[in-house]
């Protein structure tokens, strides 16, 4: 079960989480999220701490090992450039 905005959503209802990289997220700095793809076709977007030396996402690793949430975590890695390419 994961709670969005007020919102209880179970496992089956979540389709993907996935990392993105945002290069020009705010001005130069790179931007590390986590983006939360429903069965309905909601998005969600996360702030995630950044990668380890192993280039994975903290929160990506850590929903590999959730028996609910192993299936839908997704270990590639997305980037897109600036806040405007999230939304195309």
């Amino acid at each position: 079960m994961l709670r969005i905005d007020d919102i209880t959503y179970q496992a089956e209802q979540i389709d993907l989480v996935s990392s993105i990289g945002l290069r020009n997220g705010l001005d130069k700095y790179y931007l590390y999220l986590v983006e939360i793809k429903t069965t309905d076709g909601k998005k969600f977007y996360f702030l995630d701490k950044p990668m380890n030396w192993k280039f994975e996402s903290p929160t990506i690793r850590l929903l590999k090992g959730h028996p609910l949430f192993s299936s839908k975590a997704s270990n590639t890695q997305i980037e897109k450039d600036g806040f405007a390419s999230l939304f195309q």
